[in-house]
Formats: structure tokens, sequence, C-alpha cells
């Protein structure tokens, strides 16, 4: 059986999961988190941006359904941005 040097390095399974979408519930939690920080849950504003390219994640377009955004999310990319919206509510109003 032939395999090929991504697959021996495990290299493949860290694209696989780089490619995994986000969760349902990663999007409703990132949800809650930006109804916690006041944000708007339709559109992307500029609050939604400082975040987006905190996370690595670059500058979104201003106006863009919320909704949509994150359905293009992977599970890593979303876990990112959780972690920065999570930065900015102290852990007991989580």
């Amino acid at each position: 059986m032939m395999f090929d040097a991504d697959a021996r390095d495990g290299s493949r399974g860290e694209a696989a999961r780089a490619r995994k979408p986000s969760t349902p519930y990663q999007r409703t939690y990132v949800r809650r988190l930006m109804q916690k920080l006041s944000l708007d849950g339709f559109q992307i504003t500029l609050q939604h941006r400082r975040h987006f390219v905190l996370a690595g994640l670059g500058e979104q377009r201003l106006g863009a359904r919320v909704d949509d955004v994150l359905l293009e999310l992977t599970s890593d990319q979303i876990s990112k941005l959780i972690h920065e919206y999570e930065r900015e509510i102290p852990p007991r109003c989580r």
C-alpha cells in the first residue's frame, strides 16, 4: 500500500481540520458574544471588523450579513474569533 508524504507527516489531517466548516453551536455562541458586546447581530460594522482583524481573519465588508460571514468561516477561524470576543468579556459575564 502506497502513502503520500502528506499522509506520513500528518499534515493531511491538519489541512482537513483547517477546511472543516464551523458548527451551528460555534455560530450561535459567536452571536451570543456579539450580543453581550452590544454588536449588531444583522450586519458587519466597524466594531465587528476590529475583532476579525485581531483574530487574523482580515477585514470583512461593511454591511455584509453576519450570518453569511459566519457561515464562510472554518471551525479554526471561528474559534479564533470566539477567542477575540471572549477577551473583551469578563469570565463571570460569559
